[in-house]
């Protein structure tokens, strides 16, 4: 996606989205399309994605008014369901790296050639999926049925989204370190962005109660001042500062940190670290959350060796099963027809790979659960939004 990126937005200084080499392929949804992606049997998929390095941890915000358990309007935890997401089998069955579902179970919501990504679910207005076009750049809306989504605001240049008090918090990022955090009604009006001084480009975020947590993979812009690094600071912008990163000089050598969640009790913060850079391979790591919401200590979760490809957007259900959006690291830039793959990957709170949700020909960027009862998937891939529905309900 770099050059494609380039060629798209000349105007925009950007290094974007390393991993994102994005599809061609034009996609439209036809009103009849029940899975929108032919099947592949135990395909393998990767992507060239994007990550971060955490940076110096050593301001810690002082505020003891969030608690890990405080979700505030952040989301919603749904009760946990034992076993494997894939099957129904009570908790019976042990967990089986080898069990693939086809992408033909799930359901394509909507089909837009452009470079989508940061799902996130809403209930106003009956129900609605946000994500980000970034290539537009709007910020745009569909329901579960399938159909053409809206676009709430324009020019947005937003990625990652979240949702608290009725309020869409976007990371914004276009070039030069004009990065910041967007504030967006649902019906398209907004509050004054949030400045991020320091933070080269942001890229996704999640909140507990009152506090935002985001990754700066240094897509966009990347500097010897603005390091890559995950971030906290309270949803007003105050107490801004780098998560600990449990080393002497609170920074370690990783690559660019990417996707982020929480786990349902909210004392574990999951990041997808999808390019090493030459640095390390790519990885999930798990930040440890104290009583003040302050999140430090990292360890690595998931390694290369246990991710069939690079990883990208984060969810996690209310069993503490963490999805992970996964698509093939591309050869070439532009991606060929040929590495148009990509799947989600789904691990037990310890790490044991259930299984996977296989595209064989669309490379998978997000993911966030929704509906009614919140056990349908949204799935975000370059050039279309899916659903698919899980046995768990999942934390928003």
């Amino acid at each position: 996606m770099r050059a494609r990126l380039a060629l798209l937005l000349a105007t925009l200084p950007l290094a974007f989205y390393a991993y994102a080499c994005s599809s061609d392929d034009g996609v439209t949804v036809p009103p009849e399309e029940d899975g929108g992606v032919a099947s592949e049997d135990g395909g393998t998929t990767t992507e060239d994605g994007g990550g971060e390095t955490p940076k110096d941890g050593s301001v810690t915000p002082t505020d003891a008014s969030v608690t890990p358990t405080d979700a505030g309007d952040a989301g919603t935890s749904s009760s946990a369901c034992a076993g494997n997401p894939f099957l129904d089998d009570a908790g019976v069955t042990t967990p089986d790296g080898g069990y693939q579902v086809d992408a033909s179970a799930a359901t394509l919501v909507t089909a837009i050639n452009g470079f989508l990504d940061g799902p996130q679910y809403i209930d106003e207005l009956g129900g609605r999926l946000v994500f980000s076009d970034y290539f537009v750049p709007e910020l745009l809306a569909v329901t579960a049925t399938p159909g053409n989504a809206t676009t709430i605001a324009s020019n947005t240049n937003s990625i990652g989204n979240a949702y608290a008090g009725g309020i869409i918090y976007s990371a914004v990022s276009i070039g030069a370190g004009a990065t910041s955090i967007r504030r967006t009604f649902p019906d398209g009006g907004a509050l004054p962005s949030i400045p991020l001084p320091g933070v080269g480009a942001a890229n996704d975020l999640v909140i507990n109660g009152q506090r935002i947590y985001f990754t700066d993979p240094c897509y966009q812009n990347c500097n010897a001042a603005q390091e890559r690094g995950v971030y906290q600071m309270l949803l007003d912008g105050g107490n801004l500062s780098a998560a600990d990163a449990g080393t002497a000089s609170g920074r370690y050598a990783v690559g660019n940190p990417n996707g982020i969640a929480l786990s349902p009790d909210n004392t574990k913060l999951y990041v997808s670290f999808t390019n090493g850079d030459g640095i390390e391979p790519p990885h999930v790591d798990v930040f440890n959350v104290g009583p003040n919401g302050n999140a430090s200590r990292p360890q690595e979760f998931l390694s290369a060796a246990k991710l069939g490809d690079l990883p990208d957007g984060l969810a996690v259900d209310g069993a503490g099963n963490v999805y992970v959006a996964e698509a093939q690291r591309c050869a070439t830039d532009p991606c060929t027809a040929q590495e148009q793959r990509g799947r989600v990957e789904v691990f037990s709170p310890t790490g044991v790979k259930w299984g996977a949700l296989v595209f064989p020909n669309r490379r998978i960027t997000g993911v966030a659960f929704g509906g009614a009862d919140n056990k349908t998937l949204f799935i975000t891939a370059e050039t279309g939004v899916f659903s698919f529905k899980s046995r768990c309900a999942g934390v928003r």
